[in-house]
């Protein structure tokens, strides 16, 4: 979680990818942080992506689906950027 978050920070990974990597890992090892409302942007994000096509579903998704589905989420990126930043670095403060 917390290479997750720093590599958001650091730009490493799409900040969509990494709500969803720490969304689904917070489920697993610490699912009560989700009450947080620090941490509340990952699954805002999560449920806001959910329904976009991943791995061999998006191959086979026509390309002009997945430019308009892309540019929903960037929108969502830039949209809750400052709450995924401050919430990455909370994660990186928070002790497991």
């Amino acid at each position: 979680i917390k290479v997750i978050a720093q590599c958001m920070l650091d730009e490493q990974v799409e900040l969509s990818e990494g709500c969803i990597r720490i969304k689904v890992l917070l489920d697993h090892l610490a699912p009560n942080l989700h009450e947080d409302e620090r941490f509340s942007v990952f699954i805002k994000m999560y449920d806001a992506l959910e329904h976009m096509p991943t791995h061999e579903a998006r191959k086979q998704t026509d390309k002009r689906v997945i430019f308009k589905l892309d540019q929903e989420r960037f929108k969502l990126e830039e949209d809750n950027q400052h709450a995924i930043l401050s919430a990455s670095k909370a994660l990186l403060e928070h002790s497991f």
